[in-house]
């Protein structure tokens, strides 16, 4: 046979071969990332009606340069937090807002992640963040619990 021909014949195939295997890793990340999605969605239980949960370029994206407001599903009280773009956390609560304390915030694995100076003894504690259309968001920690709304900038 000749060269020529055979080349113009194996091309081909080869090309097929190494098409599919590429097709093979992409079938993979798109399994395993449903597989993820799936384990995400059986450990937070149902996402309540309306909301979509964020990923963690969705968390940074919405808190970054905003302030929280809402009420603590833990104490009831009024609070306020406003999450710098840096990284900073300052946060004000209680009827008057006479509380305050300041920290640090992360976003980890598609969780917020917050760590106080004083609050919660200093210990760092994250949180799955839902958003509806309305543009109110959830937390999740053990269930879903405190809803809250982002204003723009540092409104403490």
């Amino acid at each position: 046979m000749d060269k020529s021909i055979a080349a113009r014949i194996v091309a081909p195939v080869v090309a097929t071969v190494m098409l599919s295997a590429c097709a093979t890793q992409e079938e993979l990340a798109q399994q395993a990332a449903e597989e993820k999605a799936a384990a995400k969605t059986e450990m937070l239980g149902s996402v309540p009606a309306g909301y979509k949960l964020l990923d963690g370029a969705g968390v940074q994206a919405s808190f970054a340069n905003t302030t929280a407001s809402g009420v603590s599903s833990r104490s009831g009280s009024p609070y306020k937090v406003y999450y710098g773009k840096d990284g900073a956390l300052g946060g004000a609560s209680g009827d008057q807002y006479e509380h305050t304390d300041s920290g640090k915030w992360r976003v980890v694995e598609d969780q917020a992640c917050l760590q106080w100076s004083r609050w919660r003894d200093g210990a760092e504690y994250c949180f799955w963040v839902a958003q509806a259309d309305d543009k109110s968001l959830k937390a999740f920690r053990e269930s879903w619990g405190n809803t809250f709304k982002l204003t723009s900038g540092d409104a403490r």
